[in-house]
């Protein structure tokens, strides 16, 4: 399995001009201390939750926690995801069920779960990040294109909605 840190970083750092610029930031992490210095430093405008998002029951608590606490939300950044990195047949059936369970389904479970307070606010945009592995292919990474063609898909069709 590979895990990109360079996102992570990127990631935070957008928080952090988001915040200087005087918007608020409801974050959710896999890890519970990965945001714990931004959080002291902006202890009012940061609101983090810890989220697996191939958890639906909890993709729905903090999407419904989000809400409440921040009022309207402007813009959902849905970037939940990881890359297997092995040969087709150098997988268990588990990694292939997480790999699909993390970035498909779990990114299509958080969209489902904005959708209705999106609709209620009238307004707000959904921002799907994916990569290159939505649009080409790579050795030794099937899995995980098979996943981001899908979740490109499913996007797709979204917006045809």
């Amino acid at each position: 399995m590979v895990h990109n840190r360079n996102v992570y970083r990127n990631w935070q750092s957008t928080h952090r001009k988001v915040i200087k610029k005087g918007d608020k930031v409801f974050a959710t992490i896999r890890k519970p201390d990965a945001l714990d210095d931004l959080k002291a430093q902006y202890p009012e405008t940061l609101s983090v939750a810890i989220l697996d998002v191939t958890d639906t029951a909890a993709i729905n608590e903090v999407i419904t926690k989000a809400f409440a606490e921040m009022g309207n939300i402007d813009v959902i950044v849905n970037n939940a995801g990881y890359a297997l990195f092995c040969a087709v047949e150098e997988a268990s059936n588990e990694q292939i069920r997480q790999q699909i369970d993390t970035n498909v389904i779990g990114s299509i479970q958080v969209i489902r779960a904005a959708l209705p307070f999106l609709r209620q606010q009238g307004h707000g945009r959904i921002m799907q990040i994916s990569t290159a592995g939505g649009q080409t292919t790579y050795p030794n990474f099937g899995y995980y294109h098979t996943t981001k063609w899908q979740l490109k898909a499913s996007v797709i069709l979204l917006q045809k909605n």
